[in-house]
């Protein structure tokens, strides 16, 4: 039993190194949005030269990633450096955050990414919550999106019900889940 933990761990080890770097949205005026998963010091690099600036952290570690790169890229700035936890619905206020930062940079023309570390499951949802919200995706469209990009997504059974729940929340509908998987009010 020891060994086939120790065997899935090296594996999301190996996964979460990877890049899984895909254009969500652009914009005529230079808006982008960006998901990731953890970057190399190349692809951080490769970060700048596409014109990324800001950055939200959904796994808390930029100190050991974007803070050790920042010196490649002074112009890439972390504006989110919190561990969500994939298995707990979005906060509201996070919600609402997040989308004053998708306002301000198609007003401003800022290119953002987020990401997490294999930019799968914490990435995965919110991605999904933007594709519903600011691109008229539907609820079945997104799953399918996030689990192109995810891996490992059987560890997460609960995501599905939780973008469930996001899309009840961007339609104002009250949430057709569990209590525990809706968006947290506050």
């Amino acid at each position: 039993m020891r060994v086939v933990i120790l065997m899935l761990t090296l594996s999301l080890s190996l996964a979460a190194s990877a890049k899984n770097l895909h254009l969500l949205d652009r914009h005529e005026n230079g808006y982008a949005l960006w998901r990731s998963g953890q970057p190399t010091a190349n692809e951080f690099a490769e970060w700048c030269m596409l014109g990324i600036t800001k950055v939200v952290v959904l796994s808390g570690n930029a100190a050991k990633v974007e803070q050790v790169f920042a010196p490649s890229c002074p112009t890439i700035e972390v504006i989110y450096n919190q561990k969500q936890d994939e298995r707990k619905p979005l906060r509201a206020s996070f919600l609402r955050w997040f989308d004053e930062l998708v306002g301000t940079a198609k007003d401003e023309g800022t290119q953002v990414l987020f990401r997490c570390l294999c930019g799968c499951h914490r990435t995965g949802r919110l991605a999904a919550y933007y594709q519903m919200k600011y691109q008229d995706v539907s609820v079945d469209k997104a799953l399918e999106v996030m689990e192109e990009y995810g891996d490992y997504m059987w560890l997460f059974p609960n995501l599905d019900e939780q973008v469930r729940a996001l899309h009840d929340y961007i339609e104002g509908n009250e949430c057709s889940q569990k209590t525990s998987l809706c968006v947290i009010q506050d």
